[in-house]
């Protein structure tokens, strides 16, 4: 039996990778039905790389947006009267919009509209929604999306309502209109949305040409784009809303088939003649210094294009791809990062492409698909919903920019990029937030905090030099000090051996420990020779309360332990005569859990030596090795020592539970060449830091159970019985993603 659902299990992750384009739906729930048959550890690395898979709702919509602060996704289902043609009757159709969690996707509230068009709705900062109803804009309170608020409508125009969107401020709305002879763009003060006041009206000969159905405003600048099915769009200076010009458009853009705005307002994306740009913009809307973003097929027809934050973009290309594209590190120049799959006749009818406002989703409306054959059981569309935190890795649940650090609680991250050190809030990991800068070393090759994550250090290839930075407010870091090695060599390794003394070790196996509290003290305060070689990593054990001692692996000829040096005197180190032995290859990494107890050692031929240890003066306990596949670069313990990972030179990741008397293997995850070498825990033992070959550190979730409630979030249509007996032959029809699935082999 268990054989037998261990296979099923894994068999269902293979069909779940099948099927994840076509019926992104069906994939995801495939893999929450693994999860309820046996959790393998190919099973938990599939779970994690579960968020590369979108996900999906089924809807009767037109259209979507979503709310400035990324809490609420709204769809919007226009009305119509009955209809009698030639050829039949039409019946009518009420309109609406539904308001969901974006978050659960759950529904949170609804507003009737009746059988009158509405042809497009935004979502201001204030949480105020305007709908274009007709001719009328209608506003609502959305604050509390559970109970709306109907506001006074905006009365002005004299024909259907074409457009309307919020200033980034929420103070202004914009409305447009084509009637039969003019179109007219009116701007309004909704300040108050109890007494919202007229305060311009625009016409112009550039209005009267087509239909916009897209207003943008230009975040933090002056500018108002109307844009539509046309080559030209139409630019209106806004900067005093009661006073609206329309300026001359630019004539770089004047073919344009699509403009987006940077949410940073400083950046535009545009399409035309078969040609994605990226523009610097200023507040008077003035183009510069285009880049183009490469295209795989430079032939190939867009039909949309959008930017996102952080120098994302993403385009659909009519032959069934969705193409993004992301920032290079350090340039204006973007990379083609991922090219998702849709299918063709969903490229052809896209109702809606958006990012999220911090960019890590990318959401895209189009008619009934992913539903099966003829799409079946659909409303009217199909809203995907991919993770794009980094969009060459998918699979993570968030990412930040350089190379990094995690502070022992978890909660900040150090991460440096050329001389710039930069502090980052993670105490949510899939929503990182910015702190403070401060400048550090050129060339850094690494940086690591103080046990009570008060202190930062990094040490430059360029010089030498080694640096302390204050952390104590991540907002306000500031340098602390700034030593030179004593040596002529290059650092290789560094640790902290208490919240004061760091030991940085060089090619030549010299270790210099530093006072990093005595910034006026240029020297160190000990040496220590500990090999030949080169010293390739460090780590402090603490065997007993007032004896800590600093475990080091080198690249000595001919090396196997693990030396271990009592420097409670810095200035008189002494090695203990306790050394581990390690075996005859090199060991790349060692690794200990907070308390100092659980000491791991990652050799070059793919093994794990364990060491426990209880108490001063006494030997610890080896527990039984693990024998990996091959070389394995990083190895990291939880701070509980509860869990351990290592990431192998096959680019695999292992997670393992560590029990007293050894380890279980819980998890398989295959990085592919996007996985550098550089993993890390998060505080607990449930997300890892994971540094990537591109310059980037993304962050993975472990924990099973959370990895499939989040696939049981946007799954689709629920599984038929006749596609359970396909993929579940053995078993009786007990689909997953259910709230009456409690059984053994159900999920939620």
């Amino acid at each position: 039996m268990r054989q037998r659902d261990k296979a099923l299990a894994n068999q269902l992750v293979a069909e779940a990778d099948t099927v994840s384009d076509t019926q992104p739906g069906l994939a995801r729930q495939l893999l929450a039905a693994a999860r309820g048959i046996k959790l393998t550890p190919e099973v938990s690395g599939a779970l994690i790389s579960s968020r590369t898979v979108p996900r999906e709702i089924h809807l009767s919509a037109g259209s979507f947006t979503l709310s400035p602060d990324g809490h609420t996704l709204a769809t919007l289902k226009s009305g119509s009267p009955r209809v009698e043609t030639r050829s039949g009757t039409r019946p009518a159709r009420d309109g609406d919009v539904t308001l969901y969690d974006n978050r659960t996707l759950t529904v949170k509230g609804h507003i009737a509209l009746g059988q009158t068009p509405a042809g497009s709705f935004a979502i201001s900062s204030k949480g105020l929604l305007a709908v274009a109803h007709g001719a009328t804009v209608r506003l609502w309170d959305i604050t509390l999306p559970a109970r709306p608020v109907e506001r006074p409508s905006l009365i002005g125009h004299d024909s259907y309502i074409d457009a309307v969107a919020f200033s980034p401020d929420g103070r202004t709305a914009a409305s447009f209109a084509r009637g039969s002879s003019h179109g007219e763009l009116i701007l309004w003060d909704v300040t108050d949305p109890n007494h919202p006041v007229r305060l311009a009206s625009v016409r112009s000969p550039q209005l009267d040409d087509t239909y916009y159905d897209r207003l943008q405003f230009q975040p933090g600048g002056a500018i108002l784009a109307l844009t539509g099915d046309v080559d030209s769009p139409v630019f209106v200076d806004v900067a005093s809303p009661r006073r609206p010009a329309v300026t001359p458009t630019p004539s770089a853009v004047r073919s344009l088939r699509s403009l987006s705005f940077d949410p940073d307002g400083r950046h535009v994306v545009t399409y035309d003649n078969n040609r994605i740009r990226r523009w610097e913009v200023d507040r008077k809307g003035a183009l510069s210094q285009p880049h183009d973003l490469p295209l795989p097929d430079p032939t190939v027809r867009i039909g949309e294009v959008r930017s996102g934050s952080g120098g994302r973009a993403a385009a659909i290309a009519e032959d069934g791809r969705v193409f993004l594209w992301e920032e290079n590190s350090g340039s204006q120049t973007a990379a083609l990062v991922a090219q998702l799959p849709i299918p063709k006749w969903d490229s052809y009818n896209v109702e809606g492409l958006e990012f999220s406002p911090n960019g890590a989703t990318l959401a895209m409306l189009s008619p009934g698909s992913n539903a099966g054959a003829g799409g079946t059981n659909v409303g009217s569309g199909t809203l995907r919903i991919w993770n794009v935190a980094d969009g060459r890795q998918r699979g993570a649940i968030g990412a930040v920019p350089g190379r990094a650090a995690i502070r022992p609680d978890g909660r900040v991250l150090a991460a440096y990029d050329d001389d710039v050190i930069r502090l980052w809030d993670i105490s949510d990991p899939s929503a990182p937030k910015r702190l403070g800068t401060v400048k550090g070393p050129e060339s850094a090759e690494d940086l690591v905090f103080s046990p009570d994550g008060m202190t930062l250090a990094a040490h430059s290839d360029s010089n030498g030099d080694v640096w302390a930075v204050d952390v104590q407010h991540p907002q306000r870091p500031r340098a602390q000090g700034i030593w030179n090695s004593p040596s002529t060599t290059l650092w290789t390794s560094m640790v902290f051996c208490d919240n004061q003394m760091l030991a940085a070790g060089d090619l030549v196996g010299n270790i210099f420990l530093f006072d990093t509290k005595q910034p006026g003290r240029p020297s160190p305060v000990g040496t220590v020779q500990a090999t030949r070689g080169a010293v390739t990593s460090m780590a402090m054990i603490r065997p007993g309360r007032d004896q800590p001692l600093l475990a080091v692996s080198g690249l000595e000829t001919g090396s196997a332990v693990i030396q271990l040096w009592d420097i409670s005197d810095p200035a008189h180190s002494r090695r203990t005569g306790s050394d581990l032995p390690a075996g005859r290859y090199e060991t790349q990494q060692l690794a200990v859990s907070r308390g100092g107890r659980l000491l791991a050692a990652a050799k070059r031929d793919g093994a794990v030596l364990l060491w426990r240890f209880h108490g001063a003066g006494g030997l610890p306990d080896r527990l039984p090795q693990i024998n990996d596949t091959g070389d394995v670069n990083e190895v990291e313990v939880s701070g509980d020592g509860k869990r351990l990972v290592t990431l192998g030179r096959d680019r695999t990741i292992r997670t393992y539970d560590v029990r007293p008397d050894g380890t279980t293997l819980q998890t398989i995850l295959h990085m592919g060449q996007v996985a550098d070498t550089d993993v890390s825990f998060l505080g607990d033992d449930r997300t890892i830091a994971v540094g990537t070959t591109y310059g980037k550190t993304d962050f993975l979730e472990l924990d099973p159970d959370s990895n499939t409630a989040e696939l049981c979030i946007g799954s689709g249509q629920r599984m038929t019985p006749e596609q359970w007996a396909r993929d579940v032959p053995d078993l009786p029809y007990q689909p997953p993603c259910t709230r009456q699935a409690r059984g053994r082999h159900h999920v939620l």
